[in-house]
């Protein structure tokens, strides 16, 4: 496969290399600003479920020392009646 430049009348063909090469250079850009949004849309989901997962997991400690607060208050109830 040879080359990929066509020629335009009037164009010297240096100048169409440049206009082919601007316009990759821009699709490919496009293509890392997409790549890149993605990426952090992804980071900030993923930091998200993380804060969520603390959230959850000191909910549960919260819920687990009052229950053993509750027994330990009825224990001592118990001991003393």
């Amino acid at each position: 496969m040879g080359s990929t430049s066509r020629s335009i009348p009037g164009l010297p063909k240096g100048e169409l290399q440049n206009i082919e090469t601007d316009s990759r250079i821009k699709k490919q850009r496009l293509q890392f600003e997409t790549l890149l949004k993605q990426y952090k849309l992804d980071m900030k989901k993923k930091e998200d479920q993380r804060q969520a997962d603390i959230k959850k997991a000191e909910k549960i400690a919260m819920r687990d020392e009052k229950i053993i607060a509750i027994k330990q208050k009825k224990f001592e109830e118990a001991m003393m009646n």
